[in-house]
């Protein structure tokens, strides 16, 4: 799987509207429910579970969530949600799959892509 794959998934998210609109409600709204989601820990007990497929969900969230921060220009929000991002990728890869290391980099490398 390519890291534009990962990506891909914006659509899904609410705010995904956002990109066939040009309403930033949209990306606001997305950006609520994923501070949300991190103010309440959903994630928090997925990486005590034996289930690679709740943890690459956990990844995906992530990604998405600093999509929605790339477009609302929330640099000081990347900043901790790549270092978690890069943390979370490590325990993944070292727990479950070695070879989603390479690709997972990738999308951390376009992040700081840009950021930069």
């Amino acid at each position: 799987m390519k890291s534009g794959k990962k990506f891909s998934g914006m659509s899904e998210v609410p705010g995904g509207l956002l990109l066939r609109t040009s309403e930033t409600s949209y990306l606001n709204e997305a950006f609520s429910f994923y501070s949300a989601i991190c103010q309440r820990s959903y994630y928090t007990q997925v990486n005590k579970e034996d289930r690679p497929e709740l943890v690459v969900k956990k990844l995906h969230y992530y990604a998405r969530f600093i999509v929605v921060c790339l477009l609302l220009n929330k640099m000081d929000v990347i900043k901790d949600l790549v270092k978690e991002l890069s943390d979370e990728i490590e325990d993944y890869t070292h727990h479950f799959s070695m070879h989603d290391q390479v690709e997972w980099n990738l999308v951390l490398q376009e992040v700081a892509a840009f950021v930069e």
